[in-house]
């Protein structure tokens, strides 16, 4: 009986422990930045009806997402550091793109994992800006429509109202 040992030439090295946690922080962070992105797009809908309980409700439930973005950011930072010295890995940009491009080589599943939830949340950090733009103009426009209010209702030369009623 023969037993035929198969020699693997791939630059390729099995996946570690950190880069799986780094993909699940990843994708929570996708998930998150996705929940971000309906919660203003309620207070959008709520700007517009005029639902103060739906937009006090965005504005909290936004808070505890930004809380939850940011946690993930510093462990992702923390992995990308442990991974980059562990692996003695040359980061010529900084940052994930740069984190990304230095696996590339080495650990080609998780570059291209990584790099698809990359090219999502980068989807998603647009649409997020858009729509906060869009919602500054709403806030904006209603500032102005009040400020116009305030100030006919004070202007004595041109009552709003007829007294004569």
């Amino acid at each position: 009986m023969s037993v035929e040992m198969k020699s693997h030439d791939t630059a390729e090295k099995p996946r570690t422990g950190k880069l799986k946690e780094l993909e699940s922080i990843t994708e929570k962070n996708k998930n998150d930045l996705n929940s971000y992105f309906h919660s203003i797009c309620l207070q959008q809908k709520a700007l517009i009806t005029n639902n103060l309980a739906e937009l006090e409700e965005s504005v909290m439930n936004q808070e505890k997402i930004l809380n939850s973005i940011d946690e993930n950011q510093n462990l992702t930072a923390e992995l990308m550091d442990n991974i980059i010295k562990e692996n003695n890995l040359e980061i010529k940009t900084p940052g994930f793109k740069g984190f990304l491009e230095s696996i590339k080589g080495i650990y080609k599943k998780e570059y291209e994992n990584l790099s698809a939830l990359r090219r999502t949340i980068t989807d998603l950090v647009k649409n997020i800006v858009d729509t906060n733009n869009k919602n500054k103009i709403l806030i904006d426009h209603s500032r102005n429509f009040i400020k116009e209010i305030m100030s006919a209702l004070s202007n004595q030369d041109k009552p709003v109202l007829d007294r004569k009623i």
